[in-house]
C-alpha cells in the first residue's frame, strides 16, 4: 500500500498539473510545496512541511491533477501512499464486510 522514497535536495517528488495518484506522509527532512507564477515566470514557495505530516491527502479519494508542485527542501524520506492500492484494499474490506455481515445474519 506504500514505500519509502528518498529525496535529494532541489529533487522534485511531483510536478503542478500532473494526475495526482499519490498521498505522502513526511518522515525525515524538510519539502516546499511551490507553485508556478506564470506572470513572473517562476516558482513561488506556499509552505514548508516538517516530518510528521501528511499532505496530498485528497488524492486517495478524488482522481485530480495537482495544484502545486513539491520539491525536496533537503534530504527527506517520504512515505509514498498509493491511491489505486488504498482502493483495492477499500474494496476488499467492503466485500469481507459484508461477508460477516451476512453470517451473522444467517
Amino acid at each position: 500500500i506504500s514505500d519509502c522514497i528518498e529525496y535529494a535536495p532541489g529533487d522534485t517528488i511531483c510536478k503542478e498539473g500532473e494526475l495526482a495518484k499519490e498521498a505522502f506522509l513526511l518522515l525525515t527532512g524538510k519539502i516546499d510545496i511551490v507553485k508556478w507564477d506564470t506572470e513572473n515566470q517562476r516558482e513561488f514557495p506556499l509552505r514548508t512541511i516538517a516530518p510528521g505530516e501528511i499532505f496530498a491527502e485528497m488524492t486517495l479519494f478524488e482522481n485530480i491533477e495537482r495544484p502545486c508542485s513539491i520539491k525536496a527542501k533537503e534530504t527527506s524520506t517520504l512515505l509514498v501512499i498509493s491511491s489505486e492500492k488504498v482502493k483495492e484494499y477499500q474494496f476488499l474490506f467492503n466485500k469481507i464486510s459484508a461477508y460477516i455481515a451476512q453470517l451473522n445474519v444467517n
